[in-house]
């Protein structure tokens, strides 16, 4: 008896098999009350774990984020995912021809041009720049090649140009942080290759390459027997020997990219190495930025103001 009564509750689910899983009918099959409630429990119980297991959507703060900034717009580019955050002075119609530097930035990895935009905007107020971030993460692994990222950017200083005449080409500066500081070399190619001069100062920071190992765009735009590759554009680069991702190769490589375009006829304004410096330590440190500001500006009033082409369709 002792060893039967542990079968009880097996023999108990075999006399409510009926009530609970139902009962077959020559090729039909028909669910009891209990099995039918089981059924519902279990799906309703699976629906809640998928959406436990998505995760919401994120806002877009974007709208709010821009309230904070007067004057700050959005320009859609033609490319999905990609646009243009910007400043422009209220003032700068007012002034004349050339009397407006513009600062173009890209983010790195992941980036936003809003973060871009906050990081500078009290910089281009007090200097009375404007100010143009451009969004080239186009979400995941997707970001728009070095040859994309400089047509866009001719495209819209082209049309700020016509539409501001005291938007000039020969006096701007462009500046990279992280994965996007690693475009910048190309970036000042493709400036000079194509004729088009828009920018005297460009600014790497915290991003490099290794020179024995140039990624695929560098291969195809510098030519190495070509002496004057970057001749007439000037430099300024920051790097953190405490860089959390890379440790201090960022330095080590930032310092052969040095070299090599100063053999090739670029010239080096600053070189910051911080021994205790971290990643994003320059947007940190305003005394660098103010630096690097005073030594773009004062380069920029010395530049070569030249008109460029017509816009490009």
């Amino acid at each position: 008896m002792v060893a039967l009564s542990r079968f009880a509750p097996v023999l108990r689910l075999w006399r409510c098999r009926r009530e609970w899983w139902g009962e077959s009918s020559g090729d039909r099959f028909r669910l009891g009350f209990q099995g039918r409630s089981l059924l519902l429990w279990a799906m309703l119980c699976w629906q809640v774990l998928l959406q436990m297991s998505v995760p919401a959507p994120a806002q877009d703060n974007s709208g709010q984020e821009m309230l904070r900034y007067p004057g700050v717009s959005i320009r859609q580019c033609r490319t999905a995912g990609a646009y243009f955050v910007q400043w422009l002075p209220s003032d700068i119609d007012e002034r004349r021809n050339g009397g407006t530097p513009v600062l173009v930035t890209l983010p790195g990895s992941h980036g936003k041009a809003l973060a871009e935009l906050r990081d500078w905007y009290q910089y281009a107020r007090q200097r009375g720049s404007a100010l143009v971030a451009l969004q080239w993460w186009l979400g995941g692994e997707s970001y728009l090649s070095v040859r994309e990222v400089f047509a866009l950017i001719d495209n819209r200083l082209s049309e700020l140009m016509r539409l501001h005449p005291s938007i000039m080409p020969g006096g701007n500066m462009i500046h990279g942080f992280s994965r996007g500081a690693t475009y910048i070399p190309a970036l000042a190619l493709l400036d000079r290759q194509e004729g088009r001069h828009w920018f005297c100062t460009f600014v790497l920071n915290s991003g490099a390459w290794p020179p024995n190992n140039p990624p695929p765009y560098m291969l195809e735009l510098f030519d190495p027997r070509d002496r004057q590759a970057f001749a007439g554009q000037h430099f300024i680069a920051y790097y953190g020997k405490q860089d959390e991702e890379w440790g201090d190769r960022p330095a080590t490589h930032g310092r052969l990219i040095k070299e090599m375009i100063e053999e090739h006829g670029g010239v080096y304004d600053e070189f910051f190495v911080l021994a205790e410096g971290k990643h994003g330590t320059f947007m940190r440190t305003p005394c660098l930025v103010n630096q690097s500001l005073d030594c773009w500006l004062r380069r920029r009033s010395g530049a070569f103001l030249i008109r460029s082409s017509p816009l490009r369709e």
